[in-house]
């Protein structure tokens, strides 16, 4: 099925190329086409070290909520530039008139593996720096931080990858012995990063409370607070789904496994970015309501209630809920 796939997409290209088709379409959309590969080529070669080199800066310059703020905004730069470089250089392929119904299919997908691939590594970046200067929700060695971003990163890879091969077997309609001989090597996988994640996340240690060091040394022992038995919580239910899922693909039950792992690791990456997006609500207090030092705000804590809560649906729709079935648990 795949020589089959390969040799229907070149022999595609060809005949667009003899029928002169690509001809036509170029001398249409070749303007077009030339501004497209140089942003795609800027914004997917520079884009992103430009912005890292920004985020740093900010970071190391600023000082207090305002700088978290700026160096937060920025940083999200590392995610949009390049996939807007990806979406132009596919477009750009679109415009070239090289590509039938299956071959475009394949291209438009290539945004959305960026958006998986550059969102993994911008989490990584915000969770496991290497610099101290960046504030982290959670507090692994400094020694393990490389290792934790390469496996976050791979996990957005073998995500973004098994999507392709997904789409790739529907355009063609792949049997189910072929999509199994494909898809499992990206389960295994994806199981054994899962896993993986799982060991990482177990090495955080809650943090010294704010102003430890006048504290008397009983108070001034880290404790653990909700936050950090929520992420013991999904760390044990990582490392098990990671265990289990290469076990399930092996023995044959290959839709368990893909039922597992995925929705596994885009939950694991969806509580990270609320996770970020709550400490973003509490600097947004600390910029413009400035309380005195010593005085907890009850509004972040109320609202990242009402987040945690508001993304329950979303949570929902990674393990297969429909917005049907989502729309009458409201109306119930």
């Amino acid at each position: 099925d795949l020589r089959v796939s390969m040799t229907e997409l070149v022999s595609g290209i060809e005949f667009a190329i003899e029928t002169g088709r690509v001809r036509a379409a170029l001398g249409q959309n070749l303007p077009l086409v030339i501004v497209l590969l140089v942003v795609a080529m800027v914004f997917t070669i520079r884009g992103r070290p430009w912005i890292e080199m920004a985020t740093a800066r900010i970071e190391q310059d600023g000082a207090g909520a305002g700088g978290r703020l700026s160096a937060f905004i920025v940083s999200l730069g590392q995610i949009i530039i390049p996939v807007v470089g990806l979406a132009a250089l596919s477009q750009a392929l679109l415009l070239t008139g090289l590509f039938e119904f299956y071959g475009e299919r394949l291209v438009a997908f290539f945004p959305w593996m960026g958006l998986m691939i550059f969102s993994a590594r911008w989490l990584a970046w915000r969770f496991f720096p290497s610099q101290d200067v960046i504030q982290s929700p959670l507090n692994v060695p400094k020694a393990g931080r490389l290792e934790a971003r390469f496996t976050v990163l791979m996990a957005g890879l073998t995500m973004a990858l098994f999507g392709f091969v997904r789409e790739l077997a529907e355009a063609d309609v792949y049997r189910e012995g072929t999509r199994a001989v494909l898809e499992f090597p990206l389960l295994a996988l994806g199981g054994v990063l899962l896993f993986r994640i799982g060991r990482i996340m177990g090495r955080h240690t809650p943090l010294h409370p704010a102003g430890a060091a006048e504290m008397p040394e009983e108070e001034a022992q880290p404790k653990p607070q909700a936050v950090d038995r929520l992420g013991t919580f999904l760390s044990r239910l990582a490392l098990l789904i990671g265990f289990v899922t290469p076990i399930l693909a092996l023995v044959g039950y290959r839709n368990a496994a893909e039922a597992l792992v995925f929705p596994a690791l885009a939950t694991l990456a969806q509580a990270a970015t609320l996770t970020l997006l709550i400490l973003v609500v509490k600097d947004l207090y600390l910029f413009f309501r400035r309380p005195k030092p010593g005085e907890d705000g009850l509004w972040p804590v109320i609202i990242a209630i009402f987040m945690v809560v508001a993304s329950i649906p979303a949570f929902a729709l990674l393990w297969g809920a429909t917005p049907t079935d989502i729309r009458e648990v409201w109306v119930r």
